[in-house]
């Protein structure tokens, strides 16, 4: 049967301060939201581990088979009623004598100590186990939380992914949004946005909004037909008045180059004229004259007096490097 899973409840279980192992049914609550949401945003898992409900199950019965058979600890022996506390025992009264003797016991002087056998002394007795349970937010170490800090900022599958897609531009948007960052949260909706993949787009845009980004509930708000639309035009006003041409090394696109690229794929001519231009000042002239194509098929002017400019400059150089005609 399935539970609940609420986000107070979410945050105890994952910071372990709810005692012993979840149901059956929280687990599976958790496992299918996981599940739908690696269906709906057209995520790679990364995981070596159960990849269904079924395997889960599986992997959580293994579980509660061995803690079932795990010894339990033993419970601290409990005095019978009555019992002197062994503070007290050699003094019944709790009192001491001026020369800082404790009296003798009222039914005669105590024995002396047994002599101890001979050979090593005998190993000493294990410590009390503590009922507090320990995390890693009770240790103040430097290193722990450099090495926590480092942990959360290694390449994750959606880093490696987003890189493909937005090179550098949308792995540094993903840090930025993952810590936080209202506008690199909208910005990576709207990328993934006129790229096509609404789902999370979405979950992007909404806590971009929720944390105040008018652009981002602007876009939340709108129809769903006109959502890529509207990010298209977003994506291209984010990169004027103007671009940078240079890359930080080969094959990885400027920033101004993925936004006119995702404007690019959503159907946006004013900014596949711009990539065009991008390519053409790169010096790579064929991917520009197939992007200006692209917009001339569309009758954008621009398109259409860059495509006619380039073909003929083209055209000419081809003409002067043939060998002149003999007669």
């Amino acid at each position: 049967m399935l539970r609940v899973v609420t986000a107070a409840v979410l945050s105890d279980v994952m910071s372990r301060k709810r005692q012993g192992p979840p149901s059956w049914g929280w687990v599976a609550t958790y496992v299918l939201t996981c599940l739908d949401f690696l269906d709906e945003s057209g995520a790679t898992l990364d995981f070596e581990g159960p990849a269904d409900l079924q395997g889960w199950y599986e992997h959580w019965k293994a579980m509660r088979h061995r803690l079932d058979r795990a010894p339990a600890f033993p419970a601290p022996a409990m005095p019978p009623p009555g019992a002197v506390p062994p503070e007290s025992a050699a003094d019944p009264a709790g009192e001491s004598r001026q020369d800082g003797q404790h009296a003798a016991p009222a039914d005669g002087p105590v024995s002396p100590a047994p002599v101890a056998p001979p050979g090593p002394p005998p190993d000493p007795p294990p410590p009390a186990l503590t009922t507090r349970i320990l995390r890693w937010q009770d240790l103040h170490d430097a290193s722990l939380k450099d090495w926590l800090h480092r942990l959360r900022h290694q390449q994750s599958m959606a880093h490696r992914r987003l890189y493909e897609l937005f090179g550098r531009h949308g792995a540094d948007l993903l840090i930025a949004a993952e810590d936080g960052g209202r506008e690199a949260a909208c910005r990576l909706g709207i990328l993934l946005l006129c790229h096509d993949r609404p789902n999370e787009a979405r979950a992007w845009l909404k806590a971009a909004a929720e944390d105040g980004d008018a652009p981002a509930d602007i876009l939340l708000n709108a129809a769903p037909s006109r959502r890529r639309e509207m990010a298209a035009e977003l994506a291209y006003e984010f990169t004027l008045p103007g671009y940078a041409q240079d890359r930080p090394d080969e094959g990885t696109p400027t920033a101004a180059e993925v936004y006119y690229r995702a404007a690019t794929a959503a159907g946006h001519m004013g900014a596949t004229v711009r990539l065009g231009l991008i390519f053409e000042a790169r010096g790579d002239l064929t991917s520009a004259l197939h992007t200006f194509a692209r917009a001339a098929a569309r009758c954008h002017p621009d398109g259409l007096r860059h495509f006619e400019r380039l073909n003929d400059q083209l055209t000419r150089s081809q003409d002067d490097s043939r060998p002149g005609d003999s007669h």
